[in-house]
């Protein structure tokens, strides 16, 4: 029966996005920050499970937000910036010249995503959910080869159709359950491209625990793991939102200690991505994704 169910929520949601996306195409909605509040609204009041989990996790990680009201207003000021970046997306398929020319790159940001293509050895870019992401993906692939490592959704309709989207923009998405995935990687690598990797959420990958917010939180490693193991540099970037323009930043390359055993240099060079993308989110807190369950998996001396 929970299942049933669960299938027919996940058709209505597809149904409902896809006659939005429709709507959205033929020029109905002319008004995209209004579009963004009716949509924000919406998912303020039927979000209800999300809601409770960015109220915990702000006021737990974020001392100035500690009181209800305060924890409020920033969960709805990432509830409101979120509709709006799904609102750009849908611009970005519709008019992406327009889309692209409010993006701009901080200074230095775009030297360093050059000097990784220039090398032709490939490289890999470790991001998180901040600000629009598939903004900045589509921006960075504007300007050379880029894929990106993505994780199936509950709908392989909807993952089918964003898969599309991301080609469109020269953006090649790989699965991460993609059968060969190493080869794949190996011959991306070797054509000089960079690799996108988001490794701010806790998911069933290999990984490690590492401090975010002051707690331990799993991290997934698999960035760190193939800069160290293929020997090419990891960036760290974000994109911030300033009201309907936007700036990528970029870091790095992340450096490896050589002495260090392998397994180590995964290990720092996931907590200094992490610490780079904490101190991003602490920049700009209302464009990062709270309602994820961040800290889900517990180190074993905790849950035990």
């Amino acid at each position: 029966m929970m299942q049933s169910t669960r299938r027919m929520k996940n058709w209505f949601i597809r149904r409902m996005l896809f006659a939005g996306w429709s709507v959205y195409r033929a020029g109905v909605w002319r008004c995209d920050t209004a579009l963004a509040e009716s949509a924000a609204a919406l998912a303020w009041r039927v979000a209800r499970r999300e809601k409770r989990c960015a109220l915990a996790q702000i006021r737990a990680c974020m001392p100035d937000y500690d009181s209800p009201p305060r924890a409020e207003n920033l969960a709805r000021a990432m509830t409101r910036h979120l509709a709006l970046a799904a609102v750009e997306l849908l611009a970005l398929d519709r008019d992406r010249e327009t889309m692209l020319n409010r993006v701009r790159f901080a200074p230095g940001a775009l030297e360093r995503l050059e000097a990784v293509w220039s090398a032709r050895r490939g490289g890999l870019f470790a991001t998180g959910h901040i600000g629009n992401w598939e903004l900045m993906a589509a921006a960075i692939a504007a300007s050379g080869p880029t894929a990106t490592i993505v994780k199936g959704s509950y709908d392989p309709v909807l993952d089918e159709t964003l898969a599309g989207i991301r080609r469109r923009y020269r953006i090649e998405p790989i699965s991460r359950g993609a059968p060969e995935l190493g080869e794949r990687l190996k011959a991306l690598f070797a054509a000089g491209v960079l690799l996108g990797v988001l490794i701010d959420q806790d998911t069933r990958t290999p990984g490690v625990f590492v401090p975010f917010f002051g707690r331990p939180a799993w991290t997934t490693s698999g960035a760190a793991a193939l800069a160290v193991r293929h020997r090419i540099p990891l960036l760290v970037g974000w994109i911030h939102r300033d009201g309907l323009d936007h700036t990528i930043h970029v870091e790095g390359p992340l450096t490896p200690d050589p002495a260090l055993a392998e397994s180590e240099q995964i290990t720092a060079l996931t907590l200094q991505a992490t610490a780079r993308l904490e101190a991003a989110i602490r920049a700009r807190p209302e464009q990062w994704v709270w309602f994820h369950e961040r800290w889900k998996t517990r180190p074993a001396e905790e849950s035990a």
